[in-house]
């Protein structure tokens, strides 16, 4: 048996661990919020939040079959395919 001045509570334990994976959390996205994303500042297109939005465009309002076909409602060279 550990005498009492040995090791610390496990409630003591686990505050720290607690506070290291927010500490260790925030420095991550510090870290990646310093860099610009994929496609800053390039019209028309602006990077992946756009070619994401496009996607989702033409998967919910196209037949699956016309996806990948060059078309009037689906232009493939927007988005890169």
């Amino acid at each position: 048996m550990p005498l009492p001045w040995n090791s610390p509570p496990l409630a003591d334990i686990e505050i720290l661990t607690t506070g290291f994976l927010c500490l260790l959390a925030l420095l991550v996205r510090a870290a990646t919020s310093l860099h610009p994303y994929s496609g800053e500042a390039t019209p028309p297109r602006f990077g992946d939040y756009e070619a994401h939005r496009h996607w989702m465009e033409v998967t919910l309002n196209l037949p699956a079959r016309s996806w990948y076909v060059q078309g009037p409602d689906n232009d493939l060279e927007y988005w890169g395919i």
